[in-house]
Parts: structure tokens; C-alpha cells; sequence
């Protein structure tokens, strides 16, 4: 599963610019598991400074939070889905998303 690849992964894999993440949707009353990948990509040591995470989640899911580490940069609804974008807060350059 993916928390194990996650926690396996080793900075000589290479660093990842783009993460996308497309989990089993969740039910309003239970997460999806979105904040922990999240967690455990910066704890991983594998991800540029300026990645960006891409999460596709359950137009009714509880909002993944930006936190310290991620920033929302974009979201939105389509059908019964909803698209979060993230950068990473820590990256050098500003992220050049239009709308």
C-alpha cells in the first residue's frame, strides 16, 4: 500500500516534483487517509522543495487542511469529486498556477 511505499522510500530514489494522490473516496465521517500521506512524503525526504501535491478526494470527504508543510494552492469540484492542489511550503520559486 501506499503508507508502506511511502515509508520505504530513500532520497536516492530521486526527488519527486509532482505527487498525485487518487485514494478510495471516504464517507463524511471517516478520512480517506490524505493528511497522513501528506505527513509521511515530508518525513520521506523524497520530494523537491517546490513539489506540488495533487489530491483527488470525495466531494464530501473532510477537507484535507493546508498545513505547515503544504500549502492549498487550488481547489475545486467536479461531479462527486473534489481536486486539491498543494505546493510545498519550503519551495524557491512561486508557484505560477492561473486560474
Amino acid at each position: 500500500d501506499v503508507i508502506r511505499w511511502i515509508s520505504g522510500a530513500k532520497p536516492a530514489m530521486g526527488l519527486f516534483d509532482i505527487v498525485y494522490a487518487d485514494p478510495p473516496y471516504a464517507s463524511e465521517k471517516q478520512t480517506d487517509g490524505m493528511e497522513e500521506v501528506m505527513k509521511l512524503l515530508i518525513q520521506s525526504e523524497t520530494l523537491a522543495p517546490d513539489a506540488i501535491f495533487v489530491a483527488e478526494q470525495g466531494r464530501d470527504s473532510p477537507l484535507t487542511p493546508s498545513t505547515r508543510e503544504w500549502i492549498r494552492i487550488i481547489e475545486r469540484n467536479y461531479g462527486h469529486s473534489r481536486i486539491s492542489i498543494f505546493k510545498r511550503n519550503g519551495g524557491q520559486d512561486e508557484c505560477r498556477f492561473h486560474e
